[in-house]
């Protein structure tokens, strides 16, 4: 006998309180993840914000080089690009790197102190200037997002420096 799954099954679920935020001030992230690098903040944070104009690669914006997937190219600069998708900042003063696409989605990675090297946090903030009571009805499904890219950031830092990274619980 089989079963069919209903289409709610293996969704997975959004917080109240994320949506809530979603409609909120710009200032407060929705969704945060984190992870270690162990490396220093300062080697971290340079590689967060070592991007210029190019295809994205080993040493230009890691976190947008895919060695599997389609190529990246960014256009424009320095600290401002436009992407296939969106478009990315980088703040090299704070040592961040944000990825902004769709209408709504700003990612922020940053990295901060941690006993093991780096605290790498990416922080997803919901920056759409118009609509942003329509957010929360895009969020079911996209509870994993910031997770799901922390853990692409992270094997993507490993493969292109060979440093040791992993998520935090």
């Amino acid at each position: 006998m089989t079963s069919a799954k209903s289409p709610a099954q293996g969704r997975k679920k959004t917080s109240l309180r994320a949506i809530k935020r979603s409609l909120g001030s710009r200032e407060k992230p929705m969704y945060e993840s984190t992870g270690v690098v162990e490396a220093s903040v300062n080697t971290v944070r340079k590689l967060l914000t070592d991007v210029s104009e190019g295809e994205a690669g080993k040493h230009n914006a890691v976190l947008l080089h895919d060695p599997s997937g389609d190529k990246v190219t960014l256009k424009g600069g320095p600290n401002r690009f436009s992407l296939p998708y969106g478009s990315a900042e980088v703040d090299r003063e704070k040592g961040s790197f944000a990825e902004m696409g769709n209408w709504w989605y700003k990612g922020i990675f940053t990295a901060e102190p941690h006993p093991k090297g780096a605290r790498l946090v990416l922080r997803v903030y919901n920056h759409a200037a118009k609509f942003r009571m329509f957010v929360p009805l895009t969020q079911f499904g996209l509870a994993a997002c910031a997770t799901e890219a922390m853990d692409k950031a992270l094997q993507r830092i490993t493969a292109a420096t060979g440093l040791r990274t992993y998520r935090e619980r």
